[in-house]
């Protein structure tokens, strides 16, 4: 009888663990496919205040602003107001230099919690609609349009955006973006059928007059606030098209110190359930416990199921009828080896990084098994921990690049500059861009990612003397002496995110540089032969390039295509730009990626950011007009090139 007892206990969470992450996404699948999609049209823009609670987002804080200040949404109608709970860094400080531009910010030095500083912070919000955001979490340009217009309804109380993940090469990135793919279909199907049981923090919009302050010990503020929505009769809607960017947690241990913390809101949310549960739509109340609160229990569904199967195995059924569901040998071996092998896989993970694709798929039991552990670790924090509600910041970066990051922890620069300190060193920069943003074409013109890039300029704060360009002229026609250790920052090209990602460091750290602009480009949306072929091969579905001045060339993987395209690119140079342009339109069409219209509105400055820049001690230089070989081309051409752009 035991024995029996222990196979429906192994089968009652088998099936538990599939209900949870796949009966429950297939019934709602099916259920939405019954209803119609709504349409929402708004006679009037209503005006939005974001809110940005941030605490020591020193590192993060000015790419936030600068973010929020690039939304395609009426100034008129947009607030950016900063909360600063308890930062004892720089946060406070870098906000307040963003005055000028309209930032606001709402400080006090006591560190209370997040919930406390957005209840402080809402009174002070002048929208009708109310964005929450967070410092490290970066928005499209067009999110806060597409987030606002299912207010159009009234009985849209809230709003929530997808949280996309910026994958790099490490397995992490890759499984918690498969993961909040995953999330992303479910709220989908849930929205459809009325409304979705939970929100990402970092993009959620709310009616400011329906917010109702949580207790200040709240931990998982977005989940209070959807089910505040939910009891009093209102509908979340989630809205993918408004998306919102960041990087995963530097490590999984890292990843596992934040999970805890959402994990120990998720159990505290399960133990307040008679006061937050909306009882009075029973609808709603079956997708949150299946969607959100069985989740907290499958580590231990994984754990019965594993203690189950090996009594099993220890003491086998012998019972040959149902052998199958009475896990009688062989079943007991095969289910206990599948569940072996699934730890073994996912410990390993943790201690080995397999390369490629394989090593991407190797991690999803890691990952799950991370994720499952953090439930655990969570629930003991609830309980134990009686300061979770506070933020506890985790690292959230791209792997650094390994020369770049070999070349500061060395000191190399140092050295050289020690050597002879009379030496100018040049950093010499095209784009400070992330790997995977949709504006980062051409891969090897990233000169570095914008966390790397404030490294580098920390460096060069600890160990040099930043002059600029002026300085350098003036030393240059014999007036004066350069300082030991002279740096200078340059930038080619004019792209974007000179004035997105560079700018702000720069500013926040009083740091002179120079831009040398391709005027030609500068405020149109004209791009560079080399990003117009990047962004026909990434999106192109041919397998093959076969033209007769360049040869033939074939790929089987993205990776492989896109080495192509690098080669192929180089190959270019090689002919005069005449040449050059018309094997472009070639090879556009020939990869047959019809190029959206405004595909490159957003890829280089304008001329009111160059301004804006040059009132913020950046230097403008010119390269060129168009950025041609000027030995691939006429002789009366290059004069033209040089004297339009203001070269000469």
């Amino acid at each position: 009888m035991e024995r029996i007892l222990a196979a429906i206990l192994f089968w009652c969470a088998v099936s538990f663990i599939l209900y949870t992450y796949v009966g429950y996404p297939i019934f709602i699948t099916l259920l939405s496919r019954l209803v119609t999609v709504p349409q929402y049209s708004l006679q009037e823009l209503p005006s939005v205040s974001l809110l940005i609670p941030a605490y020591n987002e020193e590192d993060v804080i000015g790419r936030k602003i600068q973010n929020s200040l690039n939304l395609d949404y009426p100034k008129d109608k947009l607030q950016i107001l900063v909360a600063a709970d308890g930062s004892n860094d720089r946060t406070p400080d870098l906000v307040r230099s963003y005055e000028k531009d309209g930032i606001e910010l709402n400080y006090l030095p006591n560190r209370s919690g997040k919930m406390a500083a957005i209840n402080r912070a809402v009174p002070k919000c002048s929208g009708e609609i109310i964005v929450f955001s967070d410092a490290n979490n970066f928005y499209t340009s067009d999110a806060i349009f597409h987030l606002i217009r299912p207010f159009a309804d009234p009985k849209v109380g809230a709003t929530s955006g997808s949280k996309r993940i910026i994958e790099d090469e490490r397995d992490l990135s890759s499984a918690e973006g498969l993961y909040w793919k995953y999330e992303s279909i479910i709220k989908k199907k849930e929205t459809l059928l009325g409304s979705t049981i939970t929100a990402v923090g970092e993009i959620l919009a709310i009616r400011k007059k329906l917010f109702i302050s949580a207790p200040t010990n709240i931990i998982n503020d977005d989940r209070y606030v959807v089910l505040s929505m939910l009891k009093r009769g209102y509908n979340v809607v989630y809205v993918p098209e408004a998306e919102s960017y960041e990087y995963v947690s530097k490590s999984a241990k890292d990843e596992i110190i934040r999970r805890k913390r959402i994990n120990a809101g998720g159990f505290q949310a399960i133990f307040l359930s008679k006061k937050l549960l909306p009882f009075n739509r029973p609808f709603e109340v079956w997708k949150i416990i299946s969607h959100k609160y069985f989740r907290a229990f499958v580590p231990f569904a994984f754990i019965l199921a594993f203690i189950s199967n090996l009594i099993l195995v220890i003491f086998p059924v012998n019972y040959p009828k149902f052998s199958f569901f009475q896990l009688s040998n062989p079943y007991n071996w095969i289910f206990l080896g599948i569940q072996i092998i699934f730890y073994t896989v996912g410990i390993i993970g943790n201690m080995v990084k397999f390369p490629g694709k394989i090593g991407k798929i190797l991690y999803l039991p890691t990952f799950l098994l991370n994720s499952n552990y953090a439930i655990i670790i969570g629930l003991l924090s609830y309980f134990s921990d009686h300061e979770a509600h506070l933020w506890e910041r985790v690292n959230r970066a791209p792997k650094n690049d390994k020369i770049l990051s070999l070349l500061f922890r060395s000191n190399i620069l140092k050295v050289f500059s020690t050597l002879n300190p009379n030496t100018l060193t040049v950093l010499n920069y095209h784009r400070i861009e992330y790997p995977d943003s949709d504006q980062a074409l051409f891969k090897p013109n990233i000169s570095a990612s914008p966390e790397m890039f404030c490294k580098q300029l920390d460096y060069l704060k600890e160990n040099f003397n930043v002059i600029s360009v002026r300085q350098f002229v003036s030393w240059l026609s014999g007036h004066g002496d350069l300082p030991r250790n002279s740096a200078m920052i340059t930038f080619d090209d004019g792209y974007l995110d000179n004035y997105t990602n560079a700018f702000p460091e720069l500013k926040s750290r009083s740091f002179p540089a120079v831009i040398f602009l391709t005027t030609g480009h500068i405020g149109q949306s004209i791009p560079f032969y080399w990003d117009l072929l990047a962004y026909s091969f990434q999106v192109s579905d041919k397998d093959n390039l076969s033209l007769s001045q360049i040869g033939k060339w074939s790929w089987e993987t993205y990776d492989q295509k896109m080495r192509v395209a690098y080669k192929v690119i180089q190959e270019l140079k090689k002919f005069s730009e005449d040449d050059k342009q018309d094997l472009v339109d070639k090879i556009v069409d020939y990869l047959e990626t019809p190029i959206p219209e405004r595909m490159f509105s957003k890829l280089f400055l304008n001329w009111d950011q160059v301004r804006e820049m040059v009132d913020g001690n950046i230097e403008m230089g010119a390269h060129t007009v168009y950025h041609p070989i000027l030995t691939r081309i006429p002789f009366e051409r290059a004069v033209d090139e040089l004297e339009l752009s203001g070269t000469w």
